[in-house]
């Protein structure tokens, strides 16, 4: 099945940590989240990939280089200036075809949805996309029916009255390949853009697939980055797919050296090489790669870049 990864986004709201990382090579317990997600889409039976690629792009190419995925393909796609989620779709036209049944999966999203029953249903249904969705007030804007038909995206009074529930669409969702059909002809275009007029026209069929009780967050923001890992480290709520570690509230890598009467509350995630000197208080906290934190320092709920 092939499966497509959205990498291209600028991850303003995470500067200045993105300014020197792609969000989708921001390390969880050690790794890349992309690797996180390719093995979960090669666990739901995903074995042709494409990616695209625009900020920091060549960091993505060299680590996608450099592991062994098991006889997964890849096939990448260069943006030039970034083309939005619909517009990366119709930029990978050489990669879709009108019968394909593609699983779409944005590049900074963790989950363990149940992906393959996910496009079983899509597959049996004449949906010609089906959205994953959770329920997560802040923005739950995607009003459904009782059947979970899609009836449109806003929070308007007169569309939320029609609905049965509002919800949040994860960015993961399954596509035939025939929806390439209703791209309009500008390069840049959001997906909501041919989904409003699908819903307009009254078919295809739009669909939801719903599991209230699947994980689900994005680490579009630090907050929720760090909320990731303590959702990992401290309260047990997600497995990373295919890694082997021990779910406690510390994750330490390799070759990282601590000085005398250090301090760590909370859960805490220190990536390979780094120094962490005397006197030192870390609570919730990320450090990546090389990280070195002086003596004396404290601190609370902070990611350190290791630059």
């Amino acid at each position: 099945m092939k499966a497509i990864i959205l990498c291209a986004g600028l991850g303003t709201r995470l500067k200045p940590l993105s300014k020197g990382k792609p969000k989708p090579l921001f390390p969880v317990l050690g790794e890349p989240i992309l690797g996180n997600i390719i093995r979960y889409l090669a666990h739901n039976g995903a074995t042709e990939i494409a990616i695209n690629l625009n900020h920091l792009g060549s960091q993505i190419l060299e680590y996608i280089h450099s592991e062994d995925w098991g006889g997964i393909t890849f096939r990448f796609f260069n943006e030039k200036k970034i083309l939005g989620t619909g517009g990366a779709l119709k930029n990978m036209k050489d990669f879709i075809n009108e019968q394909d049944d593609i699983i779409i999966h944005n590049g900074d999203v963790v989950s363990n949805f149940d992906l393959a029953d996910a496009v079983l249903k899509h597959q049996t249904s004449n949906a010609i996309s089906t959205m994953l969705l959770t329920y997560y007030e802040p923005v739950n804007t995607v009003q459904v029916d009782e059947n979970m038909n899609i009836l449109g995206f806003g929070s308007k009074p007169n569309l939320r009255k029609k609905a049965n529930k509002s919800l949040t669409f994860t960015g993961i969702s399954v596509i035939k390949g025939r929806l390439v059909k209703y791209f309009p002809d500008e390069e840049f275009f959001p997906l909501t853009g041919p989904y409003r007029r699908i819903i307009a026209d009254g078919s295809p069929k739009l669909q939801g697939y719903f599991a209230p009780k699947a994980y689900w967050i994005d680490i579009g923001t630090k907050k929720r980055y760090l909320q990731l890992h303590e959702d990992i480290l401290l309260k047990g709520r997600y497995e990373l797919v295919g890694r082997e570690y021990l779910p406690d509230r510390y994750f330490v890598a390799e070759n990282v050296k601590f000085g005398e009467n250090i301090t760590m509350k909370g859960f805490n995630a220190i990536g390979d090489n780094c120094i962490i000197e005397d006197d030192v208080s870390l609570e919730d906290c990320v450090l990546w790669n090389g990280s070195r934190i002086k003596k004396g320092t404290e601190l609370k709920r902070e990611v350190i870049s290791g630059e």
